[in-house]
């Protein structure tokens, strides 16, 4: 072996393994740190991961007890509203057989002096023969006496002959006191006088019942829901016809009613008036129907009045298949009211904001809305539903809910307030709500219907034919309005037109809505 080699080896075989050496070291070193660090973040990550679960199964169970609350309390007050609203119908049926037990009783006494009267005159027509028969028998007796002969004078016409001394020598024997025929006469008098008296004692008690027990309704009237709404369909069509006419021709002759609660001109125009004049003029088809309209004192002539008036036969053809699909229900007229809005957003009308423009009529039975039909005169339709029924448009289409996800979430108000109920709603149901200003309570409503809008709120006075036709269909979707106390609005006739209490709707679950609004309805002077 050279020295060279040695060198090379000696060389060679201390560095070779040192490198290795220290490779593998920093290797070790290296992975564990990694490893520990790893382990680290994966311990990190899973307590965090487990205490995410918990806190969102914890929330969840909140959440869901919390909403099992609500639809609890939900379902408890729907319970208690039925039950007050079985309590009130008790009371209606109860007071309703005792006007009819009344009534019964009136027919009943008609029936008994009708056939006693009958029963008298037959008495009376018995009585007044044998008077004459006896007349005659007299005459005959006297006669015979007179000339001592048993047959009786006769004329060559073959009628009896009697003198005229001969008769009055009859008279005196029967007028006669000592005559006995002349007591049996006063008898028959006599009881002539107390059957006369008998009569009068009946017609005094019949007129006390009908005009002090019986009321107005007497003689009570049926009618059918079926009829009553398709008129009213018929009329708000005829009515809006001629609105939009107007409208064409721009003669609305604008003129001022008054302020609204407000303090804006409320404002009249000439499609008001001839509006209401037609409709009111379908629904006289009904005699003695009460009827509540927004124009009272309607200054139209009849002849002015035709230029708008539509064929009432053309307009019935195009509804009539759909109205034919509506329930039938017996309905005491007495009962029945008719709310009219000849006109609805007649503000938005004058500027031309057509979109807001709706006619609308509201058939009532008690304190309840039973039917509502709000027409759109610039669009050509009308939307009906009956409570317990449901809801149709003039397409034939039936209408349901939208459901809640896809409903868009607005509030809708009135224009002329809108800023003040914009921070009321915020409060009430979150700052990211978004506030819709708009024209009419019809319109308003049909926004509800159509899900566009979630809830409608109005917190001034407004009249209830602004609202009972759109009350009426909400209850027929499952939804109704409210007023700011969290009642039902009452449309009776003993109820007041004004409603002062403003007003909550929506088509789902109105009282939950309400809840939200109620704690800053009694911190807010609205």
């Amino acid at each position: 072996m050279t020295s060279a080699d040695s060198e090379s080896r000696t060389s060679k075989g201390p560095t070779v393994p040192t490198e290795k050496i220290s490779k593998i070291t920093q290797g070790k070193r290296k992975s564990g740190r990694v490893w520990k660090e790893s382990k680290k973040k994966n311990d990190l990550n899973h307590k965090m991961k487990t205490l995410k679960s918990s806190w969102q199964k914890k929330m969840g169970k909140k959440a869901k007890e919390q909403q099992t609350k609500l639809l609890q309390q939900e379902i408890r007050d729907n319970r208690e509203k039925e039950k007050q609203e079985k309590i009130e119908r008790r009371k209606e049926q109860e007071q309703r057989r005792l006007e009819n037990e009344r009534k019964s009783e009136v027919v009943q006494v008609i029936k008994n002096v009708s056939k006693l009267k009958k029963t008298k005159k037959r008495q009376l027509r018995k009585l007044e023969k044998r008077d004459r028969d006896h007349f005659d028998l007299s005459l005959y007796s006297l006669q015979s006496t007179a000339t001592g002969s048993g047959s009786v004078p006769r004329s060559q016409s073959g009628f009896l002959s009697v003198s005229p001394a001969l008769v009055f020598e009859s008279w005196n024997s029967l007028i006669n006191p000592e005559n006995p025929s002349r007591s049996a006469m006063q008898v028959r008098l006599q009881a002539k006088n107390t059957f006369t008296l008998l009569m009068v004692i009946g017609f005094i008690y019949l007129a006390y019942l009908i005009f002090f027990q019986a009321g107005d309704g007497f003689p009570e009237i049926d009618i059918n829901l079926r009829d009553i709404a398709s008129y009213a369909v018929l009329a708000v069509e005829m009515g809006g016809s001629a609105v939009k006419k107007i409208h064409e021709e721009s003669g609305l002759h604008i003129s001022k009613k008054g302020l609204t609660d407000e303090g804006k001109d409320e404002l009249l125009t000439k499609a008001d008036l001839i509006s209401n004049y037609l409709i009111l003029d379908v629904l006289q088809r009904f005699p003695k129907l009460k009827i509540v309209s927004e124009e009272k004192d309607s200054k139209v002539t009849e002849q002015e009045a035709n230029r708008y008036r539509d064929d009432q036969y053309s307009i019935w053809l195009s509804v009539k298949d759909i109205l034919d699909k509506m329930p039938e229900r017996r309905l005491q007229l007495s009962d029945v009211q008719v709310y009219v809005d000849p006109l609805d957003a007649t503000q938005e009308y004058t500027e031309n904001l057509t979109q807001y423009v709706t006619v609308m009529t509201c058939v009532t039975h008690g304190d309840e809305p039973i039917f509502g039909a709000i027409y759109r005169p610039f669009f050509d339709e009308t939307i009906f539903g009956i409570n317990g029924w449901g809801v149709m448009s003039s397409s034939g289409s039936k209408l349901t809910p939208v459901d809640l996800d896809k409903t868009i979430k607005t509030v809708v108000v009135s224009r002329s307030h809108a800023g003040k109920v914009e921070s009321f709603a915020k409060n009430a149901f979150g700052q990211e709500t978004k506030v819709e200003p708009a024209g009419g309570s019809g319109y308003k409503t049909l926004r509800l219907v159509n899900g566009t809008a979630e809830v409608y709120v109005h917190t001034t006075a407004i009249k209830k034919w602004d609202t009972c036709a759109g009350d009426a269909i909400l209850r027929a979707m499952g939804g109704s309005m409210l007023d700011l106390e969290g009642n039902p609005l009452k449309y009776g006739q003993n109820e007041p037109v004004l409603n002062q209490k403003g007003l909550l709707a929506s088509v789902r679950t109105p009282y939950t809505y309400f809840k939200e609004v109620q704690p800053f309805v009694k911190d807010s002077k609205l």
